[in-house]
């Protein structure tokens, strides 16, 4: 028996708003990967070495309104390809969604938790810009993009089509309303994306002090953004 996903997929989501030319608005944005950080960090907590997704994508986060407050709760699902792994146990299975792979996935190394903050970070980028962090006219193409770990930044890909000359879009006014300064948490998103989306794994965000402090960081910011609306951090 599982539990009904009324509201379907984050993917829904991301392709209305790609597809309407908006953005979702930050507040949500922040709800929704709080739930997703935390669900991610119980997984990689399961004894006696931690459980690997090996497939987030934003198609595999799934979606339940609660009926009395109307907010979304996030419910990490779809573990067809998930591991469990022993104490030291490095993983060498080739999974996963290719727009999501990590750097040692791309060059068929052994890997661990990294590969899965890797894939956290590209949900991020594209809950946060409707695009994928990394993008290719071929797998080839693709794999070259992230083996170099470039990407425009959230900021720009989020106002790409804006400039200083003219009207704010629906977009940065719905930003300024959710949150007191937009600016400055759009430069907080960045900076998370670049400590997920290192090339070293032993580089990445995977020491669970850091998952902790990253992800009561956002709950806070969202009990600060939307305080009238609560703060659903439970993943």
């Amino acid at each position: 028996v599982m539990e009904y996903a009324d509201a379907g997929a984050l993917s829904d989501i991301v392709k209305e708003n790609k597809n309407a030319g908006t953005q979702l608005p930050l507040d949500m944005i922040l709800q929704l990967f709080t739930q997703l950080a935390l669900a991610v960090r119980a997984m990689h907590a399961v004894k006696p070495a931690g459980i690997l997704h090996r497939d987030l994508k934003t198609q595999n986060v799934f979606l339940k309104r609660d009926a009395q407050s109307g907010q979304l709760d996030v419910k990490l699902g779809d573990f067809g390809l998930s591991k469990s792994l022993k104490e030291d146990e490095m993983a060498k299975t080739i999974v996963g969604t290719p727009y999501n792979l990590a750097p040692e996935l791309c060059q068929g190394l052994s890997y661990a938790k990294p590969v899965d903050v890797w894939a956290l970070g590209c949900v991020l980028y594209e809950i946060t810009t409707t695009r994928h962090a990394f993008e290719g006219s071929s797998l080839p193409a693709l794999v070259m993009k992230i083996m170099r770990g470039l990407c425009p930044s959230v900021r720009e890909r989020r106002y790409a089509e804006n400039s200083p000359s003219v009207e704010p879009s629906e977009t940065e006014l719905k930003d300024a309303a959710a949150t007191e300064n937009a600016s400055q948490l759009m430069s907080d998103i960045d900076d998370l994306i670049s400590r997920c989306l290192k090339s070293e794994p032993v580089r990445c965000l995977i020491d669970q002090s850091q998952f902790s402090t990253a992800a009561s960081c956002m709950c806070a910011r969202l009990r600060r953004t939307n305080s009238t609306r609560g703060a659903a951090c439970a993943g």
